[in-house]
């Protein structure tokens, strides 16, 4: 009897808080490879990392991933030819003329354009709140009421 097979499945998904160039760095020296080597894994498809896994190990694979910033699942692996294995690995190319989408949850500004998490610095020590049902306004800025004698007996609701 032998154990199921898994695999480690990535599409490109960021954790919160993770910029998409740290994630790139640390998944190329988790893998010890350059970016070009991790490329492939930012399509935006489903790519299989690693197959061919008993539990334990793809629950290593996908733990140390996650602790680079990337969302990884791991599945049973399915019973397939490994031609198949191989094709399902590799994205598949297509024309998108220069055009791609960012991972789910990447950040797409640069981060010299990103305003980051400061709270801006704002004077409230001026503002007050009256007590409920009390006048809001000053006696200076009030202004009478006037009442108007409008006709509206020429006006009917069809």
């Amino acid at each position: 009897m032998t154990d199921k097979q898994h695999e480690v499945i990535f599409r490109g998904d960021l954790a919160p808080g993770h910029h998409i160039d740290d994630v790139k760095q640390n998944l190329a020296t988790l893998f010890k490879t350059d970016l070009s080597g991790i490329a492939h894994l930012f399509t935006g498809k489903l790519v299989v990392v690693k197959s061919g896994l008993d539990e334990a190990n793809a629950n290593r694979y996908k733990d140390a991933m996650q602790s680079a910033g990337a969302l990884v699942s791991v599945r049973q692996q399915k019973e397939s030819t490994p031609a198949v294995e191989e094709a399902a690995a590799e994205p598949a190319a297509s024309d998108t003329g220069g055009l791609s989408l960012a991972p789910l949850g990447a950040d797409i500004l640069p981060r010299k354009d990103q305003a980051g998490n400061q709270t801006p610095d704002i004077a409230t020590d001026h503002i007050t709140v009256a007590d409920v049902g009390k006048d809001v306004l000053k006696e200076s800025e009030k202004q009478p009421f006037v009442e108007r004698d409008i006709d509206t007996s020429h006006l009917e609701i069809q």
